[in-house]
Protein backbone atom coordinates (compact mmCIF):
# COMPACT_ATOMS: atom_id res chain seq x y z
CA UNK A 1 0.00 0.00 0.00
CA UNK A 2 1.05 3.67 -0.97
CA UNK A 3 1.22 6.16 1.16
CA UNK A 4 1.75 8.69 -1.38
CA UNK A 5 -1.33 11.35 -1.91
CA UNK A 6 -2.77 11.60 -5.22
CA UNK A 7 -2.43 15.18 -5.44
CA UNK A 8 1.46 15.15 -5.52
CA UNK A 9 1.53 13.33 -8.82
CA UNK A 10 -1.01 15.90 -10.22
CA UNK A 11 1.26 18.50 -8.94
CA UNK A 12 4.52 16.95 -10.77
CA UNK A 13 2.53 16.88 -13.63
CA UNK A 14 1.71 19.97 -13.70
CA UNK A 15 5.58 21.02 -13.18
CA UNK A 16 6.86 18.71 -15.51
CA UNK A 17 3.88 20.37 -18.06
CA UNK A 18 4.88 23.75 -17.32
CA UNK A 19 8.79 22.96 -17.72
CA UNK A 20 7.49 21.84 -21.56
CA UNK A 21 5.79 24.09 -22.21
CA UNK A 22 8.42 27.27 -21.61
CA UNK A 23 10.74 25.02 -23.33
CA UNK A 24 8.58 25.06 -26.53
CA UNK A 25 7.91 28.40 -26.27
CA UNK A 26 11.86 29.39 -26.33
CA UNK A 27 12.09 27.40 -29.80
CA UNK A 28 10.99 27.98 -32.90
CA UNK A 29 10.62 24.38 -33.67
CA UNK A 30 12.36 21.33 -31.09
CA UNK A 31 12.16 17.78 -31.21
CA UNK A 32 11.21 15.25 -28.51
CA UNK A 33 14.77 14.59 -27.75
CA UNK A 34 16.02 18.17 -27.78
CA UNK A 35 12.99 18.91 -25.12
CA UNK A 36 13.71 15.93 -22.83
CA UNK A 37 17.26 17.04 -22.72
CA UNK A 38 16.88 20.67 -22.06
CA UNK A 39 13.78 20.50 -19.88
CA UNK A 40 15.64 17.25 -17.42
CA UNK A 41 12.81 15.14 -18.21
CA UNK A 42 13.17 11.88 -19.38
CA UNK A 43 12.20 11.07 -23.23
CA UNK A 44 9.05 9.05 -21.83
CA UNK A 45 8.01 11.63 -19.53
CA UNK A 46 8.28 14.64 -22.13
CA UNK A 47 6.61 12.78 -24.53
CA UNK A 48 3.73 12.23 -22.65
CA UNK A 49 3.71 15.78 -21.78
CA UNK A 50 3.94 16.76 -25.41
CA UNK A 51 0.99 14.06 -25.99
CA UNK A 52 -1.10 16.25 -23.99
CA UNK A 53 -0.42 19.56 -24.76
CA UNK A 54 -0.55 18.23 -28.67
CA UNK A 55 -4.39 17.17 -27.45
CA UNK A 56 -5.26 20.27 -25.45
CA UNK A 57 -4.52 22.79 -28.98
CA UNK A 58 -1.09 23.86 -26.66
CA UNK A 59 1.77 22.35 -29.28
CA UNK A 60 1.18 20.77 -32.72
CA UNK A 61 3.46 18.83 -34.89
CA UNK A 62 4.73 20.34 -37.18
CA UNK A 63 4.96 18.76 -41.31
CA UNK A 64 8.81 17.50 -42.00
CA UNK A 65 10.78 19.01 -44.12
CA UNK A 66 11.12 18.29 -47.52
CA UNK A 67 13.34 17.05 -49.00
CA UNK A 68 15.66 15.23 -45.78
CA UNK A 69 16.63 11.61 -46.19
CA UNK A 70 15.78 8.91 -44.19
CA UNK A 71 13.42 9.27 -41.43
CA UNK A 72 13.62 12.74 -39.63
CA UNK A 73 12.60 13.33 -35.69
CA UNK A 74 9.33 15.06 -35.42
CA UNK A 75 9.79 18.89 -34.96
CA UNK A 76 7.15 20.66 -32.62
CA UNK A 77 6.42 24.22 -31.81
CA UNK A 78 4.56 26.32 -29.26
CA UNK A 79 0.56 27.33 -30.52
CA UNK A 80 0.63 31.31 -29.37
CA UNK A 81 -2.77 31.34 -31.68
CA UNK A 82 -4.71 28.68 -28.95
CA UNK A 83 -5.62 31.31 -26.66
CA UNK A 84 -5.92 34.66 -25.91
CA UNK A 85 -5.80 37.20 -22.73
CA UNK A 86 -7.58 40.50 -21.96
CA UNK A 87 -5.57 42.88 -19.93
CA UNK A 88 -7.70 45.94 -18.84
CA UNK A 89 -6.08 49.43 -17.54
CA UNK A 90 -8.75 51.58 -15.12
CA UNK A 91 -7.67 55.06 -14.55
CA UNK A 92 -10.30 57.79 -13.58
CA UNK A 93 -11.11 59.27 -16.97
CA UNK A 94 -10.38 56.13 -19.20
CA UNK A 95 -10.12 52.50 -19.77
CA UNK A 96 -7.87 50.75 -21.58
CA UNK A 97 -8.53 46.74 -22.95
CA UNK A 98 -5.48 45.21 -24.84
CA UNK A 99 -5.96 41.35 -26.11
CA UNK A 100 -3.25 39.48 -27.07
CA UNK A 101 -2.08 35.84 -27.91
CA UNK A 102 -0.03 33.56 -26.04
CA UNK A 103 3.10 34.89 -27.78
CA UNK A 104 2.04 38.08 -26.94
CA UNK A 105 1.43 39.19 -29.84
CA UNK A 106 -0.98 42.91 -29.31
CA UNK A 107 -3.87 41.93 -32.02
CA UNK A 108 -6.23 44.35 -30.50
CA UNK A 109 -6.79 47.57 -28.21
CA UNK A 110 -9.52 49.47 -27.58
CA UNK A 111 -9.78 52.88 -25.45
CA UNK A 112 -12.79 54.55 -23.74
CA UNK A 113 -12.83 57.65 -22.26
CA UNK A 114 -14.87 58.09 -18.67
CA UNK A 115 -15.82 60.93 -16.91
CA UNK A 116 -13.87 60.72 -13.71
CA UNK A 117 -17.48 61.24 -12.28
CA UNK A 118 -18.81 58.28 -13.67
CA UNK A 119 -20.44 55.90 -10.60
CA UNK A 120 -19.21 52.61 -9.82
CA UNK A 121 -21.82 50.25 -11.10
CA UNK A 122 -21.93 51.85 -14.73
CA UNK A 123 -18.08 51.93 -14.47
CA UNK A 124 -18.42 48.69 -13.93
CA UNK A 125 -20.68 47.45 -16.75
CA UNK A 126 -18.73 50.13 -19.39
CA UNK A 127 -15.55 47.57 -17.97
CA UNK A 128 -17.33 44.60 -18.85
CA UNK A 129 -18.52 45.87 -22.25
CA UNK A 130 -15.29 46.69 -23.42
CA UNK A 131 -13.56 43.46 -22.40
CA UNK A 132 -16.45 42.12 -24.65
Amino acid sequence: MSDRNPADFTMVRRHNARHVLMALRGSASVTLSELARSTGLSRRTTGGVLDDLVERGLAEELAPSPGSSGRPAKRYRFRGDAGRVVGIAIAPDHLVATVVDLDGVVLRTERQRLDPETPAPERLRAIEALAK
